[in-house]
Order: C-alpha cells, then sequence, then structure tokens
C-alpha cells in the first residue's frame, strides 16, 4: 500500500483494519477519511490528501473471492502482530528514555548536535561510563573504526578503513550521508599499489558511510571534558 509512508505505525494498523478493502475505503467520504486521520493525530496536511486520492482513484488488482478473501485474512492477522509488535517496541522506548533521563551524563549527550531521543542514548552506550578506556581522542576513534588504516610494503602504499571495529559503532554512531566523494575514513585512499585496486577501494569507500563528523565532533567534546 502505497498509501502510507510509514507502515510501522499504530494508524497503518487502525486503518487496515476499519477499510479492509479498497471498496470499503472508497465507500467513505472524503470527509469521514479525513476525521479518521485527524482524529489518529495525522496532522499534515500531504499525509492526509495524499492516501485520499489515492483511494479515490484507485482499483483492484482483482475482485476474486477466492483471492481477495484470504489475503485480507492474512493481512488482519499480520496486522494485530504488528499491532502487539509496536506495542511493545513502545513500551521499550520509554524504558530507554526514562533511564537515560536519569543518567548523571543524559544531558552532556542530549545536548550534543544532531543527537535526538534516539541517537542520544545510543552515543552514551557506545561511550561507556568508563572515561579511563580511552585517555586520548585517538584511542576512541581507533576503537570505533573512524580512524583509517595505512598500510606500506616496500614502496606501495594504501589506506583502508577499520575493518576490526564494533559494529554497535559502525552502523549507529557515526552520522552523514553516503557520499562518492568522501570515504569513511573522511578522504579519498590513496595507493601506488596498482590501478585496479585503487579503483577498487575508491569503489568501497564511496559506497560506504562518510566521515561521521557527529561522532568525530562528541569525542572531541568527550575529551574536552575529560581534561577540565
Amino acid at each position: 500500500m502505497d498509501w502510507f509512508e510509514d507502515k510501522d505505525t499504530q494508524v497503518f494498523c487502525l486503518f487496515v483494519e476499519h477499510y479492509p478493502t479498497l471498496k470499503a475505503a472508497q465507500a467513505a467520504t472524503p470527509e469521514q477519511l479525513t476525521e479518521f486521520f485527524t482524529s489518529h493525530k495525522v496532522v499534515r496536511r500531504r499525509a492526509i490528501a495524499r492516501p485520499i486520492e489515492q483511494i479515490a482513484h484507485g482499483s483492484p488488482l482483482t475482485e476474486d473471492a477466492a483471492i481477495v478473501v484470504p489475503s485480507q485474512w492474512l493481512v488482519q492477522a499480520l496486522t494485530h502482530q504488528l499491532k502487539g509488535l509496536l506495542k511493545t517496541l513502545n513500551e521499550i522506548n520509554d524504558k530507554i528514555a526514562a533511564l537515560f533521563a536519569d543518567h548523571p551524563d543524559a544531558e552532556f549527550f542530549a545536548n550534543l548536535p544532531g543527537a535526538g531521543p534516539h541517537l542520544a542514548p545510543r552515543l552514551l552506550v557506545a561511550f561507556g561510563e568508563d572515561r579511563t578506556r580511552y585517555p586520548q581522542a585517538q584511542d576512541l576513534l581507533r576503537y570505533s573504526g573512524i580512524a583509517p588504516v595505512t598500510e606500506s610494503s616496500g614502496n606501495k602504499c594504501w589506506v583502508h578503513w577499520r575493518w576490526s571495529c564494533p559494529t554497535f559503532c559502525d552502523k549507529h554512531s557515526l552520522s552523514g550521508q553516503t557520499s562518492p566523494a568522501n570515504s569513511r575514513c573522511g578522504q579519498m585512499p590513496s595507493t601506488n599499489y596498482s590501478a585496479k585496486k585503487a579503483r577498487l577501494i575508491r569503489w568501497q569507500c564511496g559506497h560506504s558511510r562518510s566521515s561521521g563528523f557527529g561522532f568525530c565532533f562528541a569525542v572531541g567534546k568527550m575529551m574536552n571534558r575529560m581534561m577540565r
């Protein structure tokens, strides 16, 4: 269903339960559909107008009851499971938020640029409570995998990202969008190993995350705090 941008929401589940078929949705007036969305805290005009327009111009792929009815049962069953899962996830998020708010370092991580209610607790977990683990900023950069690795042999030299690093820091703590001009190390790898090898490294780095400015910024702020 392209009517909803996000299908992992309660409003999506409730809509499928209330309007299990296209015919049922088309039987409702635009005013009724608008009231449904607004009553479930959907306030963006685009998010309301888009599904209403698509419902009005929609056409079923088939009207064969042997296909439609079993598919409807399946969707209803999956919707009930999704509602339970979303409820559990919301409860877990509430517990994480409560634990994070009680932590003495919560204010520091929450005030980092771009650190919202989801990223701030992740950063706190990534840094940990034992500050003695990282005497210098470079130690944490190497641990997280941001610091590049330079290898050389004879007249050959090449730079690549760090293979041995926690996937948690790699996937969740780094910020920045993918850019062909940036590698995970923050610069294009230089090499005289071979033209083919250089192209391969550039392609791999170009399709990975960028320099992780947000995480580096957090490292700098944390180290400044530790030096006081």
